[in-house]
This record gives structure tokens, C-alpha cells and sequence, in this order.
């Protein structure tokens, strides 16, 4: 029998089809044991918070910075995660001053101090600073607001790194 066109064609055609029929069966019992063989965590993300006492700054933030005098402390504190390198160290507190004055007591800290500013933001019920100091590893950001309902005033001081 003769090589036709049309012989060639079956034969090609076969051929493709146990190729591909091949790869599906390989495909198949390689992915299932790859699936069966690769378990899955999923780790629940866990913070860790460690409490400072209320004369003590947290870890970087600096200590020179113009905390109110007998503000009352919402939190002081140091937070880690099992999910993320990043390390935060917070200082919360009331304030008896607007968000305004706050806001220019905090810009005027930033720029005596040679930090460059990153980000500022202000509105008349909230404001928000970032600042990073050369030469220095973290960002700090300040956070001023008033609270419309009880008329509070809260800043929040947080060093990243």
C-alpha cells in the first residue's frame, strides 16, 4: 500500500491524539501527587503586643518628641506579627489641645528635628503626619482627631520599622 496524503494525515492525527491523551493521564497523576504530597498551612496571623509603662517611651520612637504633659495614655506599646518583619512601636494618648495646635506642634517637631516629611495631611477633624529622619531606619507617623460625638481629642504617635 502506497504512502497516500490521506494516510499520512490518520497517522499524524493518531498520533496527536495518544500525545495527548498521554499528557492528560501524566498531567493527572503528577498533579495529584504533587497536590497530596504539598500540604497546606495556613498560618493564622498572631500579633504580639508588649505593654510599656506610661513614664516609658516605646522602643524607637524618639524620646525627645512633644508628648502632652499629663496627657492620659490610650496605649503605649510594641506590636510584632508572625506574618510581617515589620516591628511597631505606638504611643496613644487625650489631648486637652485642637487638632490644629497639635497638628503645628507635631509639623514644627519634623522640620527643627531634620526629618522629611513624606506625607502630611489636615482637615478640621483630623490631620496626619509622616516623617523619616536621614540616616535613621523607620517612618513616623502622627495621627490627630477629633472625635464628633464626645468632642475628644486623641494623637497617635506610631514609629514603623
Amino acid at each position: 500500500m502506497e504512502d497516500s496524503p490521506t494516510k499520512k494525515i490518520l497517522i499524524s492525527v493518531l498520533g496527536l491524539v495518544v500525545l495527548i491523551v498521554a499528557g492528560s493521564f501524566l498531567y493527572k497523576v503528577y498533579w495529584n501527587k504533587l497536590k497530596s504530597d504539598t500540604p497546606i498551612v495556613n498560618e493564622e496571623p498572631k500579633l504580639e503586643v508588649k505593654y510599656y509603662p506610661k513614664e516609658e517611651v516605646p522602643g524607637d520612637i524618639p524620646k525627645d518628641m512633644p508628648f502632652e504633659e499629663g496627657a492620659v495614655l490610650l496605649r503605649n506599646e510594641m506590636l510584632t506579627s508572625n506574618t510581617s518583619s515589620q516591628i511597631q512601636y505606638a504611643r496613644g494618648y487625650y489631648s486637652k489641645k485642637t487638632v490644629e495646635e497639635n497638628y503645628e506642634i507635631y509639623l514644627k517637631y519634623f522640620t527643627d528635628n531634620d526629618y522629611r516629611i513624606t506625607n502630611k495631611f489636615t482637615q478640621k477633624d483630623f490631620a496626619t503626619i509622616n516623617a523619616r529622619k536621614t540616616g535613621v531606619e523607620g517612618d513616623v507617623q502622627v495621627s490627630i482627631s477629633r472625635n464628633t460625638l464626645t468632642e475628644d481629642i486623641t494623637v497617635q504617635v506610631i514609629y514603623y520599622k
